[in-house]
């Protein structure tokens, strides 16, 4: 995984000259680490990343777990067009164009309301706005990165965090 478009390839083969904006390193703002100015990516090296797993309530009362990318440098959240079809969300038509990290712009599907709900009260959580995509990004990668032993009785956000799979939502700032 690239440090700096967060694409399949490693630094060094990436086309993209993005610095982080927090540090002026060369890895994605949304790797910041305090403290550290650049990132190696060779074969073999990994990123967590902050995910969670919530639920995400459909128009019909329908709940549906999903896994959340948390990207604090996005100025907007983004949702999968296979998760606003499997709940059946309302949906704004617009023909606004996104743009993605590497400069790249996708044309969204519409927009519409997310509602996430706690996954242990049950009562509605938060809302947000959020822009439908075909796609969110590629499949996350496996890692192994196993947490230290003090950590081990906390609840997680995303409690299988190490494994790889389908982000279906971006959560932004």
């Amino acid at each position: 995984l690239c440090v700096i478009c967060l694409n399949d390839h490693g630094a060094s083969d990436c086309p993209h000259k993005f610095k982080c904006k927090l540090c002026n390193g060369k890895h994605n703002t949304v790797i910041h680490v305090d403290g550290i100015k650049s990132h190696s990516c060779t074969s073999g090296g990994s990123v967590v990343l902050a995910t969670a797993e919530l639920d995400l309530l459909g128009e019909s009362g329908e709940k549906k777990r999903v896994r959340v990318l948390i990207d604090q440098g996005s100025q907007v959240s983004l949702v999968s067009e296979a998760v606003v079809q499997h709940l059946r969300l309302n949906r704004r038509s617009n023909a606004t164009v996104v743009e993605v990290i590497g400069g790249g712009q996708v044309k969204q599907n519409g927009s519409t309301i997310l509602n996430f709900v706690s996954k242990y009260e049950g009562d509605k959580a938060f809302e947000a706005p959020a822009y439908i995509l075909p796609k969110i990004l590629t499949v996350l990668p496996e890692i192994y990165w196993p947490l230290p032993e003090d950590l081990r009785h906390l609840d997680l956000a995303d409690s299988k965090y190490w494994r790889g799979g389908a982000v279906d939502v971006v959560l932004g700032a």
